[in-house]
């Protein structure tokens, strides 16, 4: 069985504090049964993206780079990934690496992530 799921509030469209409140309040958004969503990973406008398995209602994956949030506009980290595809893309500035956009693509395979492909671009000197 799925978690019911309802639409994210407005202004609560990808920020969550808890997995209960990621379950009920987003849609499956990957792999059939997958939510991502986005998170707060501390100060300084960082944010991380995991994943949460919406029929067992646990957490699988924490994606492995964490981001700048508060960014310009073409740094700005996005995420995609189709309802029916195991494909997902993700990019934004490292907040580790803060002069580095980071490109990547990862599949979902039984619970895992698996990065395929990256890149690393300098944006600015540091």
């Amino acid at each position: 069985m799925l978690w019911q799921n309802h639409p994210a509030q407005q202004g609560d469209e990808y920020h969550s504090t808890t997995l209960e409140q990621v379950l009920n309040c987003k849609k499956v958004n990957c792999a059939g049964h997958y939510i991502i969503y986005m998170d707060s990973c501390g100060t300084g406008g960082c944010i991380l993206y995991a994943i949460a398995d919406a029929i067992t209602g646990k957490n699988i994956a924490i994606f492995p780079t964490s981001y700048i949030g508060d960014v310009e506009d073409q740094y700005t980290p996005k995420i995609d990934c189709k309802v029916n595809s195991k494909l997902i893309h993700v990019s934004g500035v490292n907040a580790e690496r803060t002069n580095q956009y980071q490109d990547d693509y990862f599949i979902l395979e039984n619970n895992r992530l698996v990065k395929i492909t990256g890149a690393n671009k300098v944006i600015r000197s540091e």
